[in-house]
């Protein structure tokens, strides 16, 4: 027991308050309560206040607590009186916390416990005990580390910061009672939440309302802490809750199911809103402190944990629909002053050069794009404090990929380009324009240009065995709309394009995996998105398919087709990101002559010295041909 505490401590009071002190040791409410007015008085506390400290120690003592509130109301209103007086705590008696701490938590838990059936007399709720003690104590290392360690306070603290958010439908500045239990709340989440270990994070989830419950805490917390994100970009200048609170998503890091739970409760433009009023508001205030800049580089960090959940498109494009742009270009210039190397490690870095040019095949996301990049672009441009900045040129690399995407998806809108397909018949392989074809009404996926082809390979193609395995693989992987498979499909065209014009290299990088290769092992080309630009290689399916754990590609079909197609399919994969894993599509290429394929062949063949003459035929005869994706 600390000496604060010891009885003989209330001897130093002065002789006016030792007879109302030695009376409410003893169990006297009125005497206790007139003793706390004359030592707790505004605007200060009486010195003589911390030699008072014997009496709540004493009143506190766990053997007073009953089996239930009315079984024994007297020590139970004796205990409320101590807890009141307690609130009032400061730190010149924090080496006696660690004492008063036992019995402080022990009667709140019970009180708390038995709050339907007793109400203190000031109609209080306890959970403001608790808040108060612990917003304070948690400030003492060696209280904060008992408080850590005390199974139960992470319950009750859920409790009051759900009372807390409903009390009112949005923080007001100006409301002091408010704004100090936020403080209070803050503390607890800045000293001792530590949802890393297992049981505290069991005990928030469990007081909550499980994972759901507790993101929908989360999301509407945001929009309590930060009114007026529709209408306003200033950020009230109370908003130190809102920077704790970010120190607690923080710690969500590596759990994924909390991720995926706040994302289902609409987190990622609530949250969005808000980064953006507070990037707009630091960059057009006085230049922000270091503290401030990397708060905002922290909420870029959360914000891009929230953009990893799958499926990761349309949370990337609830993003940019909330100002995403606009509070990336605001953070530039407020971390202008930052070096090279601390900005290109930034979250803000990722997201330029990876989560948006990767997301860029998604036709939702783009789409967002198109409604905000120009305008979001020009302001950028209009900087000079942004042109400066070692991150312009991921600007730049993003905005200029994002452009030819757009490109991409207005010439699909506008027709300019008629669709096509090839006909699924592979003893066929008409090109034409896809109003001209008929679809599989069983797989949807199979078009062929006239009733007699489609009896055809119904008949002797195979498709009546690959017909219900189609059918099976599109209801499991049904995650690509028809507009943005088609999208999708555009951009693998325009790759190959691109891969066309580069020349010979282009072909001739297909040919070793075309070497000692059987029929059974085709060549795929592969386009990968998934990383800082396009990155195109020559595999085989085997290779591919091994890699391809998650079954997202109908491999025997595709390569049961190409060894029918006598040269005139090439098998073209397209790896996308979505959150933090890849995803696999495959469009095959179809044309109408084997030329390219003959060639290839030929090639592969041939001693090396003659590479050059065959690839450079081929490639002649290939920008003659017509080819289209699957």
């Amino acid at each position: 027991m600390h000496d604060l505490l010891k009885p003989g401590n209330l001897s130093r009071l002065s002789p006016k308050y030792q007879a109302l002190a030695h009376a409410s040791f003893n169990g006297s409410i009125p005497d206790f309560a007139q003793l706390r007015a004359y030592v707790v008085t505004p605007p200060g506390i009486s010195p003589e206040w911390i030699h008072c400290l014997p009496i709540p120690f004493a009143l506190l003592h766990p053997a007073r607590i009953p089996r239930a509130p009315n079984r024994d109301i007297h020590n139970v209103d004796l205990a409320v009186e101590a807890l009141t007086f307690l609130r009032t705590t400061h730190r010149p008696e924090a080496p006696a916390w660690p004492d008063l701490w036992p019995r402080a938590w022990a009667w709140i838990d019970f009180l708390h416990a038995h709050r339907k059936s007793y109400t203190p007399h000031s109609r209080e709720p306890i959970w403001r005990f608790l808040l108060r003690l612990v917003g304070v104590w948690v400030t003492h290392p060696p209280t904060a580390q008992l408080i850590r360690n005390t199974a139960g306070v992470r319950r009750i603290i859920i409790y009051a910061w759900k009372a807390i958010i409903d009390s009112t439908p949005t923080f007001e500045p100006e409301n002091l009672f408010v704004t100090l239990q936020l403080q209070y709340l803050s503390e607890f989440f800045r000293h001792v939440m530590d949802l890393k270990v297992a049981a505290n994070f069991a005990e928030v989830i469990d007081e909550a309302g499980g994972l759901a419950g507790f993101a929908s805490l989360v999301t509407r917390t945001i929009k309590f802490c930060i009114p007026g994100l529709r209408e306003a970009y200033s950020i009230p200048q109370n908003s130190a809750f809102f920077v704790q609170f970010l120190s607690l998503m923080i710690e969500f890091e590596d759990v994924d199911s909390i991720h995926s739970a706040l994302v289902s409760t609409g987190i990622v433009p609530v949250f969005t809103s808000a980064l953006k009023a507070f990037s707009l508001s630091m960059a057009n205030d006085p230049p922000a402190n270091l503290c401030e800049k990397n708060n905002i580089l922290c909420m870029f960090k959360i914000l891009q944990d929230l953009l990893y959940v799958s499926p990761s498109s349309k949370s990337i494009a609830d993003a940019l629909g909330s100002g995403l742009l606009s509070a990336i270009v605001s953070a530039v210039v407020i971390c202008k002053d930052f070096d090279k190397t601390h900005l290109e490690s930034s979250p803000l870095c990722f997201l330029l050069a990876n989560t948006l040019p990767t997301s860029t095949v998604y036709h939702s996301v783009v789409s967002v794009m198109n409604e905000t990049l120009s305008k979001t672009h020009t302001i950028a441009m209009l900087s000079s404090s942004f042109k400066k900045s070692h991150l312009c040129n991921w600007w730049h690399f993003f905005v200029n990929l994002a452009e030819e995407r757009i490109r991409i998806m207005k010439r699909i809108e506008s027709k300019e380009e008629d669709s096509k397909k090839a006909c699924y018949n592979l003893e066929c392989g008409l090109i034409e324009k896809k109003e001209e074809f008929r679809r599989c009404s069983q797989c949807l996926y199979a078009y062929y240009c006239s009733r007699e082809c489609q009896k055809q390979d119904w008949k002797d193609g195979g498709h009546r065995e690959a017909c219900p395995s189609i059918r099976q693989f599109r209801q499991k992987h049904h995650d690509l709309s028809p507009r943005s498979s088609s999208f999708l499909r555009a951009v693998v065209h325009q790759e190959d394009e691109h891969d066309r014009s580069d020349g010979i290299p282009s072909m001739a990088f297909r040919l070793a995996p075309m070497k000692e290769n059987p029929p059974d092992n085709p060549l795929v080309v592969v386009f990968d998105h998934t990383g800082i630009g396009l990155f195109t290689k020559a595999s085989t399916a085997r290779e591919e398919r091994e890699k391809d754990v998650n079954g997202e590609v109908l491999w025997d079909e595709h390569i049961s087709r190409v060894q029918r197609s006598r040269g005139r399919m090439e098998l073209h994969l397209i790896m996308v990101r979505d959150g933090k894993r890849k995803r696999r599509y495959m469009f095959p290429q179809r044309s109408k002559h084997s030329v390219v394929q003959d060639r290839l062949s030929d090639a592969a063949k041939r001693p090396d010295a003659s590479l050059h003459d065959a690839v450079d035929a081929m490639f002649e005869e290939r920008k003659k041909g017509e080819a289209i994706h699957e």
